[in-house]
């Protein structure tokens, strides 16, 4: 494989590129449906929350599974929680802020504190 020296660590094939949060091998992350209520837009003012476990009745999520944070009902930031495309298996996931313009109302602000749900894919469900 790769001309005898094998796929290099990370790597999905032997050119070196390694797989989006789709799954995809070189992806863009343009190829994995989104749940519908965990969409939103990039913000310039952001923070990161880090999670090294996220369990429904105490069973790790899947891969296929979903964690949004939200402000309200506004979803303000998502990621699907495949631990193995995150740092050392601790996922982050970016929180939005509301930066003045018109499609980032609603959007987190100064001392707020986001919920977090999870979308469960094998029966496409939301848990609060």
């Amino acid at each position: 494989v790769c001309n005898g020296d094998g796929i290099a660590g990370g790597a999905c094939d032997c050119a070196g590129n390694v797989e989006d949060m789709c799954g995809v091998c070189g992806g863009d992350n343009s190829e994995c449906t989104v749940p519908e209520l965990f969409t939103f837009t990039q913000s310039t003012l952001q923070a990161a929350y880090f999670f090294d476990t996220v369990t429904i009745d105490d069973e790790a999520v899947d891969s296929d599974d979903w964690v949004g944070a939200f402000n309200g009902d506004v979803c303000v930031g998502a990621q699907k929680w495949d631990t193995s495309m995150c740092n050392n298996n601790v996922c982050s996931i970016n929180v939005m802020g509301e930066d003045g313009y018109e499609w980032t109302a609603g959007y987190m602000q100064g001392g707020n504190i986001p919920s977090f749900k999870i979308f469960n894919a094998s029966i496409s469900i939301i848990l609060v």
